[in-house]
């Protein structure tokens, strides 16, 4: 009689799974595309950013030593020579006794180390020649408003890590230093396909009839694995006929590095899908003490990592979240530490969640007014719209037995 492999706990299966992921090759990306990849080397700049010497105000560019002792009943005069416009050099170093009016991101003049607020100034005067004259009302500290050269990024400084999950900000980096291209780890592509004589393309022209159920797991596995930065290729639906699952698996995993079934992977008739993973190559885990998703498994066939899940649409994304999830991430560079959940919220319990001692419970639940958790269902892997009706899932812990009501418990947010 057919049945699952030895059963695992999610702990055994989670560290099977990481211990034989690694990341894929590297490949040059422009900058405007990096934003979701990982870096694959380590950014060093050729630049010092800024380049020069800046105002960080509008004001005036002096000598600190010439404002030393000005206050607003005894203030400093010095001669206006010019100005100094983004973009521009000034003309002249700066001689001591003179000042230079300066907007915010010129160039200091050689000779300035300082600049004074406009707001802290009385500009007025002729002081022949056209020069005009302005009154300091506040001594500054050499380099007072002033953004010096290499402030932000020296020449050589690693701006960005190998590793880093990038950013938008990350894309103004590189471009300030003037990168056009950077390594980063290929995207993963990733095959899925689902398997059930019932089941019909609901945006195909194919007649529905009495038993028919239209497919679902595909479409939310493309929308998950697009989520992830993977690259999904929907193959479709394919009918429970060994051959054909066989063939289409195949194909599948010499052209893609994951491939994800839906359906087709407990111990029924037809379900094929793990003799075939084991026919093609290595079947690691079938079978995980969690709810859903028990008879999840995954392995390899050839070089790309195999995914069989349920084919109750809860227990697939509880299958993709707890095991396709991490290889994406993995595949893609982004380490171990990215497999914590995003983003959680801790809230007391409003009704106790009942499980079983011995398997761990994926537990939907939804955030109340009243800043309580509910819990919306724990069974019903079949229950579609459990998934859009909760805010977020509480894994509850195979040690135990249910958590009570007012106890505090983590919701991992979809």
């Amino acid at each position: 009689m057919r049945g699952f492999g030895e059963t695992v706990d999610l702990e055994a299966a989670l560290a099977r799974l990481v211990g034989a992921v690694t990341p894929l090759p590297a490949e040059p990306v422009g900058i405007r595309d990096v934003v979701g990849r990982v870096l694959a080397e380590d950014v060093a700049s050729g630049l010092d950013v800024p380049p020069f010497a800046r105002s960080a105000v509008d004001g005036f560019a002096v000598h600190a030593e010439d404002t030393f002792g000005a206050a607003p009943l005894a203030p400093n005069e010095l001669v206006v020579v010019g100005t100094s416009m983004p973009g521009t050099l000034p003309e002249r170093a700066l001689q001591p006794g003179e000042a230079l009016r300066i907007m915010t991101g010129a160039p200091l003049p050689d000779g300035a180390d300082a600049v004074v607020m406009v707001e802290n100034t009385d500009a007025h005067g002729d002081h022949g020649r056209g020069a005009r004259a302005v009154r300091i009302l506040e001594a500054v500290p050499p380099g007072k408003h002033v953004g010096r050269r290499g402030e932000d990024v020296k020449v050589g400084d690693v701006v960005l890590a190998a590793g880093r999950h990038l950013r938008a900000a990350d894309v103004a980096v590189l471009a300030s230093i003037r990168r056009a291209t950077v390594a980063c780890h290929r995207r993963p592509r990733v095959a899925i396909l689902s398997s059930g004589n019932e089941l019909v393309d609901p945006l195909s022209d194919a007649p529905a009839g009495p038993t028919t159920i239209f497919e679902s797991n595909g479409y939310h596995l493309e929308a998950l694995v697009r989520a992830e930065g993977g690259v999904p290729t929907r193959l479709g639906i394919i009918r429970d006929d060994r051959d054909v699952l066989r063939d289409t698996i195949a194909a599948a995993a010499a052209e893609h590095d994951v491939v994800i079934t839906t359906g087709a992977v407990s111990v029924g008739q037809e379900d094929f899908i793990p003799l075939i993973v084991r026919e093609l190559g290595e079947l690691w885990v079938h079978g995980v003490s969690i709810r859903p998703a028990h008879p999840a498994g995954f392995g390899r066939i050839g070089e790309a990592l195999a995914f069989i899940l349920p084919g109750n649409p809860v227990a697939t994304y509880v299958g993709f979240w707890a095991f396709v999830r991490p290889a994406l991430r993995l595949l893609a560079g982004r380490g171990e530490g990215s497999l914590a959940p995003d983003r959680t919220v801790r809230a007391p319990l409003g009704r106790k969640i009942a499980s079983q001692p011995g398997r761990v419970d994926f537990a939907r639940v939804r955030l109340a007014d009243d800043g309580t958790v509910e819990p919306v269902r724990v069974g019903g892997a079949g229950v579609l719209t459990t998934l859009t009706r909760s805010d977020g899932m509480v894994i509850i812990p195979g040690d135990v037995e249910g958590i009570e009501a007012g106890e505090s418990v983590e919701v991992i947010l979809f």
